[in-house]
């Protein structure tokens, strides 16, 4: 059994790997990185990410996987006849969690869309569980 630990994304994460011998340390950089990336790209808390770029102006250019996010969390806003939000960012700063003028938030489904990435990248290297 391996285990890698990370900070990210304001919680500690723990995968728990069951396979015989070790992991390349190039599988272990790669998990990292998607950690990094995703959190940099789409954490509100990080002024340069593109969910704050997106707050500040909305005419900038997003990737896909961004929008692939927001039609997720547009999905999940209708599924719920409104009672969940993608766009809660504003109320969560009005209660004092971050600041008010940030709307676009991925929080509330962006950590399970994280997971669903690892788990595909670790399958594309034969690690199954």
């Amino acid at each position: 059994m391996k285990t890698l630990s990370f900070e990210a994304l304001g919680t500690s994460w723990s995968i728990l790997i069951d396979q015989d011998g070790s992991l390349s340390e190039n599988i272990e950089a790669e998990i990292a990185l998607l950690f990094t990336t995703f959190e940099e790209q789409y954490s509100r808390f990080i002024p340069g990410s593109l969910v704050s770029r997106y707050n500040q102006d909305k005419k900038i250019t997003t990737t896909a996987e961004f929008e692939s996010l927001l039609a997720f969390g547009k999905t999940l806003e209708a599924h719920t006849d409104g009672y969940f939000s993608v766009f809660v960012g504003k109320y969560l700063g009005e209660l004092g969690y971050g600041k008010e003028s940030q709307h676009l938030d991925f929080g509330a489904f962006g950590k399970g869309w994280l997971v669903d990435l690892i788990a595909e990248h670790l399958h594309e290297h034969n690690i199954n569980s």
